[in-house]
């Protein structure tokens, strides 16, 4: 059979090969690999892929012939080296085989020529950091086993000798743990000054500095790792998480520094979970930048339905309404902005009328109620319909609250009956306008409703 494995037979042999690796038909894969190994050129990484997968089947078994099978990839002219030996780094870690795999990730010391040479000759920039990455993660497991070893050392209730015996062992252990954190970081530190996604590893460094109460070299670590890669939401995330967990560990003040992580993520990010935060800090400090915030996250899937965007934006627009003119002339441009490109969709897609029993569906429509009433007005059929829904308790606060909301200078949608009003030229507080109309009532009950509100927010 193997004089007869022309190149033509190629497609039809990989077809076969992908069938049989996902029946686990290992029999007939090894059979296939040996027809495979026989094609002259194209198939290197078929036969490399495919035959760690079957061996990887019993690794226990087959530890020996996937060390052996390692030694001769240089032979395969068409196969990266260095994804090769990240493979079988990989791999030996997973098993609990790190000598081996620092041994493996030495390269330099192999006493193969050949290997070294192909290896040492295709590395990139970027190839030799994910080697240093690998290094500092082998040094990392090191150092974890040992530092566990020490903390579950127990001396009570030994005799003499073997209390001896085990503080000398901890001794050994604490610096075997201390030069393994050494080695560690100085690898995990060059990481953070090169571009590239190394989240998985400088989680690990933050580790150890957390370990050893180190918080400045945590911080000085994540801030040259977020200065090297702006474009990574996590190179803020692990920042800002950091700063947050330990907040008066830190000599300076970190509010400003979160909140600038907190900005990264929620620019780079809109449907980040934290940008909640961010809108938090905000309204505090009421920054009509909210606004933007809120209307970006609501845009995704994933907080349509959710309570506490839209409860947040709902509670953002009450503050403002409380605000001056000016604050709220400032409000209304950031809501023209935000619903300019929105109101051709939004309305089809978050404003639609459905019937609900649930408590918690009560609040948010109670809360879209609110958002609706300035895009879309109080009138719109989304406000009119979904209002019969809410019971009795949550129909009085919306209405309490749309007293105070639909008053406001940002409001983009008045009501058609106030429309009609201000287009006949009569005046709201003429004597033949009844005393029972809606505007003058609400004119009338602004004052209470907004005590009433603001109470509700504290």
């Amino acid at each position: 059979m193997r004089n007869e494995s022309p190149v033509h037979l190629v497609p039809c042999l990989v077809r076969l090969l992908r069938e049989c690796l996902l029946t686990h038909s290992w029999s007939k894969v090894l059979q296939i690999l040996d027809c495979l190994a026989y094609i002259p050129k194209g198939v290197d990484w078929i036969v490399w892929k495919a035959s760690l997968a079957t061996m990887y089947t019993e690794p226990d078994t087959n530890n020996e012939l996937i060390e052996q099978f390692f030694r001769q990839l240089y032979l395969l002219t068409e196969v990266d080296m260095l994804e090769t030996v990240l493979e079988y780094i990989k791999f030996l870690i997973t098993h609990g085989m790190i000598d081996e795999a620092g041994d493996v990730i030495k390269y330099g010391n192999s006493k193969d020529k050949e290997r070294r040479r192909r290896i040492q000759t295709d590395l990139t920039t970027n190839q030799k950091n994910l080697l240093t990455a690998y290094h500092g993660l082998l040094y990392y497991i090191e150092w974890h086993g040992a530092v566990n070893k020490a903390d579950n050392h127990n001396f009570s209730q030994l005799s003499r000798s073997c209390y001896d015996m085990m503080q000398h062992q901890e001794e050994s252990t604490s610096v075997t743990a201390h030069l393994a954190r050494n080695y560690a970081l100085a690898s995990f530190e060059t990481l953070s000054k090169k571009k590239g996604v190394w989240d998985i590893f400088l989680s690990k460094a933050v580790e150890i500095y957390e370990y050893y109460q180190d918080f400045e070299g945590a911080k000085c670590l994540l801030e040259n790792y977020r200065k090297n890669n702006p474009n990574n939401p996590n190179s803020h995330r692990f920042l800002f998480e950091l700063l947050q967990r330990n907040a008066f560990c830190f000599e300076d003040d970190v509010i400003e520094e979160k909140l600038s992580c907190l900005q990264s993520i929620a620019n780079l990010d809109p449907a980040n979970p934290l940008v909640l935060q961010l809108c938090d800090e905000l309204q505090e400090s009421k920054d009509v930048r909210v606004v933007d915030y809120l209307f970006d996250l609501l845009d995704y899937e994933v907080w349509r339905e959710k309570l506490e965007g839209w409860k947040l934006l709902a509670q953002s627009l009450l503050i403002c309404s409380m605000e001056d003119c000016k604050k709220q002339k400032a409000v209304k441009s950031h809501l023209s902005r935000c619903w300019s490109t929105r109101k051709d969709w939004w309305p089809s897609y978050h404003f639609t009328f459905k019937t609900t029993s649930s408590a918690a569906q009560s609040d948010l429509l109670a809360s879209k109620i609110l958002i609706a009433s300035v895009l879309l007005g109080e009138d719109s059929e989304f406000c009119q319909k979904t209002k019969h829904q809410l019971d009795k308790a949550t129909h009085l606060d919306v209405e309490m609250k749309l007293i105070q909301i639909t008053n406001s200078d940002f409001v983009l949608r008045k009501n058609i009956s106030d429309r009609d009003s201000s287009s006949s030229g009569r005046d709201l507080n003429s004597p033949d306008k009844s005393p029972d109309s809606l505007p003058q009532k609400r004119l009338r009950l602004t004052s209470a409703s907004s005590l009433q509100i603001s109470q509700d927010l504290m």
